[in-house]
């Protein structure tokens, strides 16, 4: 095999490898053809030896996305747990929309908090409005009864 000055292997390109003729940098730290660092199976990897994707994106060893502080992301780069379910920064589960969830997918608020389906969202406050019986809107096109209702059932809650 071709080596250069001192005694290091190299390619017939002069790209430095290993015994095994596997490329590596100067510190013998395996790398692609590109110079790219990576594990001996040819996995993409940085200087630390972390798993990462082709755009230089850290990964877990199962190959799932995760950002620098090793938290798992989806392909977008959006944070999720190890089920892939989407969350916020602080690992609180949350929907596609980064609205916050619970664990089994019911829409929540800031403090973890559920609300039902029917949810709307007054000064990032949900509210449940589908309390049952009477007490629910019956039209939902009167705009002011409903955020009536709404500031009635905020005041109820806060209280």
């Amino acid at each position: 095999m071709l080596c250069k000055r001192h005694n290091i292997l190299c390619d017939r390109h002069n790209v430095l490898c290993d015994r095994h003729n596997v490329l590596c940098d100067r510190h013998n730290v395996l790398c692609d053809r590109h110079n790219v660092l990576c594990d001996r199976h040819n996995v993409l990897c940085d200087r630390h030896n972390v798993l990462c994707d082709r755009h230089n994106v850290l990964c877990d060893r199962h190959n799932m996305l995760c950002h620098r502080h090793n938290i798992l992301c989806d392909r977008h780069n959006i944070l999720c747990d190890r089920h892939n379910i989407l969350c916020d920064r602080h690992n609180m589960l949350c929907d596609r929309h980064n609205i916050l969830c619970y664990r089994h997918n019911m829409l929540c608020d800031r403090h973890n908090i559920l609300c039902y389906r029917p949810t709307y969202f007054v000064d990032t406050t949900c509210f449940d409005i589908d309390l049952g019986g009477d007490a629910r809107p019956d039209n939902y096109a009167d705009l002011k009864s409903l955020f009536f209702f709404l500031e009635n059932r905020r005041a109820k809650v806060d209280v």
